[in-house]
């Protein structure tokens, strides 16, 4: 004898937890970390510049792509949220020897820098 209250609980009961189940691992899915878009001011006056400061960003981790541009001094940096944060990368620049918002380079690191590319001291070219 089959009890029809009992059978449509449990049938029920197991319709939502299977609901729950794969709303939960759908949710999971959908919540990976994006990348992100940064502008960050960097000083700089030449091309040789420009290569330093995107190779620098370019190489460490999370960084997808790094365009300085030399008039605006501005370096735009999109990277993968949860890797790396702007001032990660303005550190990596300051190491390099290159001031920008976030941190200014040691003069023993802004000495390493090419002649050409003593933006504290030079004005600013197109080589």
């Amino acid at each position: 004898m089959c009890d029809c209250e009992t059978l449509k609980h449990y049938l029920m009961k197991n319709i939502i937890i299977a609901s729950v189940v794969a709303l939960t691992t759908l949710t999971g899915f959908s919540q990976k970390k994006g990348t992100v878009e940064a502008k960050i001011q960097v000083k700089g006056i030449c091309s040789m510049c420009e290569n330093r400061i995107e190779e620098t960003v370019n190489f460490a981790k999370g960084i997808k792509t790094a365009e300085w541009d030399l008039d605006s001094e501005i370096l735009t940096v999109v990277y993968k949220e949860g890797k790396t944060t702007p001032q990660e990368i303005g550190d990596a620049l300051a190491k390099a020897g290159h001031d920008n918002q976030y941190a200014k380079a040691t003069e023993k690191d802004y000495g390493k820098i090419s002649d050409c590319c003593k933006y504290k001291t030079q004005q600013k070219h197109h080589n």
